[in-house]
């Protein structure tokens, strides 16, 4: 425990120190470009992430009309790594 307390005050002092260097305006500016190109790049991601989420979830209701019993459904779900 003592060892524990000891890093999360050694990284309780580096997060301030870099607080204190980026409140003094010691940051790198991002440039429009940079900012429209991430934007463009999350939006991508974000659709890719929503369509696998509705891929996923129509399969599992495949799998849930054709499968009998909750404990068989429960062991499919732990066994594919779902409730990660």
């Amino acid at each position: 425990m003592l060892s524990s307390m000891l890093m999360l005050e050694q990284e309780k002092t580096e997060i301030a120190t870099r607080l204190k260097s980026l409140r003094a305006g010691h940051a790198k500016k991002v440039t429009i470009e940079e900012r429209q190109k991430v934007e463009r790049e999350w939006n991508l991601i974000k659709g890719v992430s929503s369509r696998r989420e509705k891929i996923a979830k129509e399969f599992w209701q495949i799998v849930e009309d054709g499968t009998e019993g909750k404990e068989t459904l429960e062991d499919l779900r732990e066994g594919w790594g779902l409730d990660d």
